[in-house]
């Protein structure tokens, strides 16, 4: 019975990200403003990806930080939210290895993971758990990072 009901829940969270893919997609179509699509995406993601948290950003290249462009759902969390890579210990949290490698990154368990060490208290407060942060790349080259927590 435990096989089956965890079949059951990969199956629902795969059609819940085809559905956010599909949403993005139906949204890059049809916005052509890129703040709006930036707030669109977040709002997907939260609204119909039902994660607690999306965030998009990208890094200042003057000041080595990350500046959040848009976002969605526990916004607390990522307000005044301080990622400055020029920091060893910041750089190598999610966003950071996701900003300089190009590869995604999560943490399936921000309170005992030491990557999330920064943020930890401040994340479980809002009780966010999980989170992953994912490279935006266009035209080969790294643009920004998509942050979602569950």
């Amino acid at each position: 019975m435990d096989n089956h009901n965890s079949l059951e829940e990969r199956f629902r969270r795969l059609n819940r990200v085809y559905a956010v893919l599909s949403s993005i997609n139906k949204s890059i179509v049809r916005t052509h403003n890129k703040k709006e699509l930036l707030k669109d995406v977040c709002q997907i993601a939260v609204k119909e990806g039902e994660y607690v948290l999306a965030w998009i950003g990208k890094l200042n290249t003057l000041t080595n930080k990350v500046e959040i462009l848009a976002s969605d759902g526990v916004v607390e969390y990522s307000n005044n939210l301080n990622i400055d890579l020029n920091y060893e210990e910041q750089s190598n949290g999610p966003s950071g290895i996701a900003l300089k490698s190009g590869k995604h990154f999560f943490s399936m368990d921000i309170k005992n993971d030491r990557k999330m060490e920064p943020w930890r208290e401040r994340a479980l407060s809002y009780g966010l758990r999980s989170c992953i942060s994912l490279p935006l790349i266009a035209f080969g080259e790294i643009r920004g990072i998509l942050n979602l927590y569950s």
